[in-house]
């Protein structure tokens, strides 16, 4: 299995700065899973003195199977992170297969997460 998934995050502060807006940072980033790295885990690095004021959000948008990704073969990705009770969940979240449907877009925003795995 070969898969890139291409997404942006975002971290914004919750206080608005001077001119009533939130300072918002956007980035663009990606992530590669495979059968030598079967997983990839977000987990945002927040400072400890900014902990109360900074957001994380992750924005899952595009799934793409690589190269190396095999005719015919079915490519599952499950996510794995805590609800609301605090609880360690594991969902599918997509399958690609190389030659039936080899990308896809994905809507999912991942918000208050320390940890979020693929």
């Amino acid at each position: 299995m070969s898969l890139s998934m291409l997404n942006r995050s975002i971290a914004s502060m919750a206080g608005r700065a001077s001119g009533g807006s939130y300072d918002v940072q956007e980035y663009f980033w990606g992530a590669v899973l495979s059968k030598d790295k079967p997983t990839f885990k977000w987990n945002p690095q927040v400072e400890d003195e900014f902990r109360d004021e900074m957001q994380n959000i992750l924005f899952l948008k595009r799934a793409v199977l690589g190269v190396s990704a095999v005719e015919g073969e079915r490519n599952m990705i499950e996510v794995e992170c805590k609800n609301m009770e605090e609880e360690t969940e594991k969902h599918p979240i997509l399958s690609l297969t190389l030659g039936l449907q080899d990308h896809c877009d994905v809507e999912l925003t991942f918000k208050q997460m320390e940890e979020v795995t693929f």
